[in-house]
């Protein structure tokens, strides 16, 4: 599955945050009623659903909260009932567990500290590491998920003891549009593919 989708394509969730699947918009929207072509990957979605968020893939950062009106086969029939932040979909996290390297920009560590995701959203990454971080701390972050690995600026906001392990969370800072798009690319591709895996015990 490629990384890039254009602006008709839309991420379906639930009220809970659980992926339906995904569609592509059919025709522009118009009065806040809107038709969606279910992708054939979408055929967990319950007929019964009420309420949709709709998160644009591509360079749109348009997310909306629908009500189902009406389907028909792979067609979904909905209808705008608020337009929502465009923050929700840089929020929008998917749970990882790839192992990577962060680079401090400091003379804080020597060398590069190896890392364990644990969640990865277009506008930050939760990590597992053994190195002591600190807060304000700006480093380096290998993210291998993308369609080539690539390597990114950001910033460490907060640490917090996760059993016997420190979990830190950082935001990605200065992304050009290049980095967003890969890394908002990743984020749909595994929260897709997620669909499909049995939940980890």
């Amino acid at each position: 599955m490629s990384d890039y989708f254009d602006d008709s394509m839309f991420l379906l969730l639930n009220e809970d945050g659980q992926t339906l699947g995904s569609g592509t918009l059919v025709g522009p929207l118009r009065s806040g009623r809107i038709e969606l072509k279910l992708s054939p990957i979408s055929g967990q979605i319950p007929e019964g659903e009420p309420v949709i968020h709709m998160v644009g893939m591509g360079d749109t950062s348009l997310a909306l909260r629908c009500r189902v009106i009406g389907r028909k086969g792979r067609t979904l029939f909905l209808k705008k009932t608020e337009l929502l932040s465009p923050d929700y979909r840089e929020n929008l996290r998917v749970k990882t567990d790839f192992c990577s390297f962060l680079y401090p920009l400091d003379d804080s560590l020597r060398g590069r500290c190896p890392i364990e995701s644990k969640d990865l959203s277009c506008g930050g990454i939760a990590f597992y590491a053994d190195e002591e971080l600190q807060k304000g701390q700006i480093f380096e972050i290998v993210i291998p998920v993308t369609e080539e690995p690539i390597i990114v600026p950001g910033r460490l906001l907060r640490s917090q003891q996760d059993g016997q392990k420190t979990l830190y969370a950082a935001a990605f800072s200065d992304l050009c549009h290049d980095q967003e798009r890969e890394i908002r690319g990743a984020v749909f591709r595994i929260q897709l593919q997620n669909m499909y895996q049995p939940a980890k015990q």
